[in-house]
């Protein structure tokens, strides 16, 4: 990748949306992932009480981030189709946080 002083404004400006989507694809890998880890509960064969500690303590997330992640991949396993949403850029990470404890089958749509 070229140094980003390099680039024209042009080229700067251009790069930023792909970066956004790239970035919330990897985000919402790592949710999956943590889906996964979770349903199989394989922090506990690694020696962590759970998957928000396996966060801060193996993935070196802060508490904030761990939380959020920890919470939104509980979230995604009882109502897989927020991954869409979030991958989509429907809806974010803070905001799938924030609703977690309210999101039900019925009122998920």
């Amino acid at each position: 990748m070229p140094a980003l002083c390099s680039l024209s404004d042009c080229e700067l400006v251009a790069r930023l949306p792909t970066l956004v989507q790239a970035e919330r694809h990897a985000m919402v890998d790592v949710i999956e992932h943590l889906v996964e880890m979770e349903r199989r509960r394989l922090y506990l064969r690694l020696s962590v009480s759970s998957l928000y500690r396996y966060c801060i303590e193996r993935l070196c997330y802060g508490e904030d981030a761990a939380l959020k992640r920890h919470r939104v991949a509980k979230l995604a396993l009882r109502l897989p189709q927020v991954l869409d949403e979030l991958r989509a850029g429907t809806t974010h990470l803070t905001g799938l946080f924030l609703l977690s404890t309210h999101l039900t089958d019925d009122n998920a749509t």
